[in-house]
């Protein structure tokens, strides 16, 4: 029997009006305005009140999500940041539904294989059924509704790939039984992320688009931040699908920890410019001693990287450059310059001591697949040069 928890004596006046435009749906939500102070910890904590007073509904809702699950098991309760993850739902007979929630971010292959890893240590490991929770639908889940992972120990863990969107959808009924206040909060929070998950995928770049594009000015709804570094999730993806699968599914390993060839892609926000890196290993002995492509903005940089201070970084970039072994922009398009102008201001800008790169503005008409291909023609670089680049390092040790 599907519980409903009394709030009669609460308001019960609801109208909500899913007809308005996304945006200015949004504007006019309570519940969207309350989730702009933590966005991945407010749907979480959401869920995780939705189940542990509606256990009925939510069960109902999330029951696509839970064929390992056994339906005599009874709900016992939902646990926020349990041993690290987002949500934890427990039922009798040590049964569980872990959730993962991306707000900000594209859900990646390697967090999912680090989060198996981490539950093939739990008691009961072949108890748990798992879900990854998305306002956009990753890639490696294809037209599907799950993936398998390998959890290391010969166990396997099947992730159920939910998005925003259909979580919308599963809810819906249980918001035409609620009444009274959850019931308006439940319906507000239901069209808030449905208007949410329709700006956002509209704001992704579709294949042919400029990919320096940005279709409006979300400032007002403080979710620019979010679509941009989704964004750039979207080209960690492409240029992740180009590159072979030994070098960049690294299981979520830190780079300061990486082996000789590895190359770690990352999305980024900072100055409230969506960026991506790549980062190629040429040698983990010197901190390591990394060399990279990192985009920002509409603006390219070639780069080294070293932690630690056991080479001389500012040597070993000069000599790069003098041999034509790196920083050669060669293959961009565009009449942009290349800075820094070396007669004025020497051959490297810099973050700090540890990142030396040069930069050039690219054509704001590049699309994904360009984009992604030009990343891919510089990894390549590296991987042909990265003798030469070692013996350069050797040199300034």
């Amino acid at each position: 029997m599907i519980e409903e928890k009394d709030n009669s004596m609460t308001r019960t006046d609801c109208v909500i009006n899913q007809t308005k435009q996304p945006v200015e749906y949004l504007k006019g939500s309570p519940v969207f305005a309350m989730s702009l102070g933590a966005k991945e910890l407010f749907h979480s904590n959401f869920l995780a009140w939705f189940w542990n007073n509606y256990s009925g509904h939510a069960m109902a809702a999330f029951s696509g999500w839970m064929g390992g699950i056994p339906k005599q098991a009874a709900f016992e309760a939902a646990e926020r940041e349990k041993n690290n993850f987002d949500l934890t739902i427990r039922f009798s007979g040590d049964h569980k539904l872990v959730i993962e929630n991306k707000v900000k971010a594209v859900p990646s292959k390697a967090q999912l294989e680090e989060y198996s890893r981490k539950l093939s240590n739990e008691k009961h490991p072949e108890k748990i059924e798992c879900l990854i929770l998305s306002l956009t639908p990753p890639r490696f889940c294809g037209t599907g509704k799950s993936i398998t992972i390998d959890g290391g120990g010969n166990r396997n863990f099947t992730w159920g790939c939910m998005s925003y969107c259909q979580l919308a959808d599963a809810l819906q009924e249980a918001s035409n039984s609620i009444t009274g206040y959850d019931g308006c909060i439940l319906k507000d929070y239901i069209a808030s992320i449905r208007a949410l998950s329709e700006l956002v995928n509209n704001s992704l770049v579709e294949q042919g688009q400029s990919f320096f594009y940005e279709s409006g000015d979300f400032s007002d709804l403080r979710i620019t931040d979010v679509i941009r570094k989704l964004r750039y999730g979207q080209l960690v993806e492409a240029v992740s699908a180009k590159l072979p699968a030994s070098k960049t599914d690294l299981s979520g390993k830190d780079f300061l920890k990486g082996s000789h060839g590895d190359v770690f892609l990352h999305s980024f926000m900072t100055r409230s410019l969506g960026g991506f890196d790549l980062k190629y290993i040429v040698s983990p002995e010197q901190g390591p001693f990394v060399v990279g492509i990192q985009i920002q903005g509409s603006d390219l940089r070639l780069f080294v990287e070293t932690i630690g201070g056991k080479v001389n970084l500012g040597n070993v970039a000069e000599e790069l450059l003098n041999k034509k072994a790196w920083f050669d922009f060669s293959q961009v398009c565009g009449s942009g310059n290349i800075r820094p102008d070396s007669q004025k201001k020497g051959n490297f800008l810099k973050f700090g001591g540890t990142f030396l790169y040069r930069a050039k503005a690219l054509p704001k008409n590049m699309n994904l697949e360009e984009l992604s291909d030009l990343v891919v023609k510089f990894a390549t670089q590296i991987e042909a040069k990265k003798q030469d680049i070692q013996e350069t390092i050797n040199n300034f040790c």
